[in-house]
């Protein structure tokens, strides 16, 4: 009953328990002249080879691939570091508006050779000095800073003409300096914590990205590993047919019916199948080790095998395009990463634009201060406002030519021009991309549907043919022909349903559907959005 086994073959993969797809074993097709309807059943030809090989693989259904890939995966887990690294600048660049204590203490002992003069009261004038400072300075947005200070100096010598000996100088103030031209002004002070943030959220959104692509890479290995079943068992069952009409020639040949050519005409089509097996187990061993590579966990031998879910058939209408284009629009992270880039750019610019003025700069300060032969009371005779000091200053600076700024504004312009340009190739690229993928999902729809028909009509005709050779009105060689027509037509239908299946991720992946179809929405991400721990990462 071999002509019943080569009407059917298998569309699974290394006898997978298939939970989360439906059952869709039944492709209807119309084939023969009047078209009529008829049903293609897809079940495994071989059901005996299911055995030990078999049960030693790993089931592993999509989403268990998914969440495996968004745990292990290597390049995710580097991505996920960059949001908190880039935190990191945005408190470095804020720290510039942090107060600052400052303390110092000096101490200075001196001693002439001789004195110069007799108002010096002493023949070898000798000197001790104690001083310090303490202040509390901070930058304010504007650009300028502010500064509180307070001093105390102790000063003693040897001269007999002191009239305080020793004595110590209290000093509280406050000194104040704002720029007028460069610096001045909240955009150009605040542009570096912008920019900062901006690259955080350029960040995250690149992690984002992250996700979505190892959503997509880890959902496309798992069914190359499962199309690569799929050919393997076809090449399976068309070893299997080979080999029944090897016995069947020799049987005929044994009786006189057929001539030894046909015998060797069949042991070389066994020769071509078994070949065609060979690369079929090569290409599910390759395609494992790519899923293994998904989930960070591929090691130089005793990788485990997967029993993954057969290549799903289900019927797929195809979605509004203009609503694919709206949906990707307000979806798509490389956009939103260059319009990011943009207002870096901005920022930049206006920085730039800044440091072309020269330097003016505004100094006032004031203080009060009091000089007494105690330490106390010089602190109290100054908050007294006994003594006082005031100053007021400018200070202008204009590099000659300014050569460097000018050149670096004319650069940030350029850096403005060329980030503005790239979004527009952004959404370009998107638009080919959408439009590709769109139709490749409509194209594989269709040619699903032409390859079911024509693997219908192939199968009628190779029964055909085979009656006719056992009745000697055809010879082998046209038999031979017509299971090669069946077997090309059985892979071309499992391209066209494998096809299906990447174009419907991909456009997913572009119009942002591809969460949703997974059950995933980004507040539902949780961990796969926060970096990993120390101790995770050490683990793996």
């Amino acid at each position: 009953m071999f002509i019943a086994a080569s009407a059917s073959f298998l569309l699974s993969a290394g006898q997978a328990v298939n939970a989360e797809v439906p059952d869709k074993s039944e492709v209807v097709v119309a084939g023969g002249a009047e078209a009529s309807q008829k049903n293609i059943d897809i079940k495994n030809v071989d059901p005996d080879v299911s055995s030990a090989e078999e049960l030693k693989k790993t089931p592993l259904t999509l989403q268990n691939a998914i969440d495996a890939a968004m745990r292990g995966n290597l390049n995710l887990i580097y991505t996920r570091f960059e949001p908190e690294k880039t935190s990191q600048d945005v408190k470095i660049e804020e720290s510039v508006f942090d107060p600052q204590l400052n303390l110092s203490f000096t101490y200075t002992d001196s001693k002439d050779s001789r004195s110069s003069s007799y108002v010096e009261g002493a023949i070898i004038p000798r000197n001790n000095y104690l001083n310090y400072n303490l202040n509390l300075q901070k930058k304010v947005e504007t650009g300028g800073s502010v500064k509180v200070w307070t001093g105390s100096s102790r000063t003693e010598t040897n001269s007999h003409d002191a009239s305080l000996n020793p004595y110590y100088v209290a000093n509280i103030g406050v000194d104040v300096t704002q720029p007028v031209l460069k610096g001045a002004g909240f955009a150009v002070n605040l542009a570096p914590i912008a920019i900062a943030r901006s690259h955080r959220k350029e960040s995250e959104l690149a992690l984002r990205k992250k996700i979505l692509d190892t959503i997509l890479n880890s959902e496309v290995a798992y069914w190359n590993l499962s199309a690569a079943y799929a050919f393997r068992d076809l090449r399976r069952s068309n070893l299997e047919l080979a080999k029944k009409l090897l016995e069947e020639n020799k049987a005929k040949f044994g009786v006189g019916i057929i001539r030894r050519q046909d015998v060797l005409q069949a042991e070389a089509n066994i020769a071509e199948a078994e070949e065609k097996m060979i690369s079929a187990e090569q290409l599910i061993q390759q395609n494992n080790d790519e899923l293994l590579g998904t989930f960070g966990k591929l090691e130089f031998d005793n990788n485990p095998m997967f029993a993954v879910a057969v290549l799903p058939q289900d019927n797929i209408e195809m979605p509004n395009f203009e609503g694919v284009v709206s949906g990707a629009l307000e979806f798509d992270l490389d956009m939103q990463i260059a319009m990011e880039a943009i207002e870096r750019s901005r920022l930049e610019y206006v920085v730039a634009d800044d440091n072309v003025n020269p330097t003016l700069n505004l100094r006032a300060g004031a203080s009060v201060l009091s000089k007494d032969d105690n330490y106390l009371d010089s602190y109290k005779h100054a908050a007294q406002r006994k003594g006082y000091s005031w100053n007021a200053g400018v200070d202008f600076a204009l590099p000659w030519g300014l050569r460097e700024e000018r050149a670096r504004k004319v650069k940030s312009q350029i850096n403005l021009r060329q980030s503005q340009v790239n979004l527009s190739n952004v959404r370009q690229d998107l638009m080919q991309s959408l439009r590709s993928a769109y139709r490749d999902l409509e194209a594989g729809i269709e040619t699903r549907r032409s390859a079911a028909r024509t693997l219908a009509l192939n199968m009628e005709s190779f029964d055909q043919q085979k009656a006719l050779y056992d009745v000697g009105l055809v010879t082998f060689r046209d038999v031979l022909q017509a299971q090669r027509d069946l077997d090309e037509s059985k892979s071309r239908y499992l391209d066209a349903v494998y096809s299906v299946i990447l174009a419907r991720a991909k456009l997913s992946r572009l119009d942002g559907t591809i969460l949703r179809r997974h059950s995933f929405t980004w507040g539902d991400l949780g961990e796969y959005e926060l970096p990993p721990s120390t101790k995770a990462v050490s683990k793996d």
